[in-house]
């Protein structure tokens, strides 16, 4: 699993390979495409692969083909990374407000591109912090997690991780601001079951909007607050 700004994309690295975008159709190309605030900053990505989601074979642009992002204010390239044969984009932005309006614009000269896919930010919030020097036992306790609930009633999603866990992700449908694991829902590691460790927690407030129909079908584009607590996790 290899984490983008947070995001996870499943990939095998020893098994991918690269096309060169000039050599492709739009509609070749699925695109993810991705805005994260994480309460200081705006991060933006996007994976792009030739075929479907799950292909790994991924896109390099190249001749004329450019991938910016616009956040209403001004229209920015997003910088090319890469991890061997699989290459990304990203940009950082300053902190934006919930309901900007952002587009993924890509042009380029063999075919008319996809200039305008688009997604509105979420509404910020915080997790309910704990005490100082809260813990919390795995097997008799109950965690939970407070927060501000959405007007729009956008999905959110959980994750926790520690050293002394297994990861444990679940999605909360419906926004009512809490969610509770209940007492020997979050399983130890093998080995692991008489430890304490960190528990990180970290949620997000995802948004879906609508990906150009220049993209290959599969294309996604989604927005998403990001905040993170830590505590300690007892057996």
């Amino acid at each position: 699993m290899l984490f983008i700004v947070g995001v996870p994309f499943l990939i095998t690295l020893g098994g991918c390979t690269t096309a060169e975008s000039s050599d492709l159709a739009t509609s070749d190309i699925s695109a993810e495409m991705h805005v994260e605030v994480d309460g200081e900053d705006t991060h933006i990505q996007a994976v792009l692969r030739e075929g479907g989601e799950g292909s790994n074979t991924f896109v390099q642009l190249s001749g004329e083909d450019l991938l910016s992002i616009n956040d209403g204010d001004r229209t920015l390239q997003l910088k090319e990374e890469s991890l061997g044969t699989f290459y990304y984009y990203t940009q950082d932005l300053t902190l934006k407000s919930a309901g900007t309006l952002f587009t993924f614009i890509f042009v380029r000269s063999v075919d008319d591109g996809a200039p305008s896919s688009t997604v509105t930010l979420p509404e910020s919030f915080e997790i309910t912090p704990f005490d100082e020097g809260t813990v919390v036992s795995r097997t008799s306790d109950a965690l939970s997690l407070a927060w501000e609930p959405s007007s729009a009633s956008d999905p959110m999603h959980i994750q926790l991780s520690g050293s002394c866990i297994e990861q444990v992700e679940t999605d909360v449908d419906s926004d009512q601001g809490s969610y509770v694991f209940q007492p020997g829902s979050i399983p130890s590691l093998d080995g692991t079951e008489d430890e304490s460790c960190l528990l990180k927690v970290v949620m997000s407030r995802n948004r879906e909007g609508v990906a150009d129909g220049g993209w290959q079908d599969s294309s996604s584009i989604q927005a998403s607050q990001v905040r993170s607590i830590e505590l300690t996790l007892d057996p």
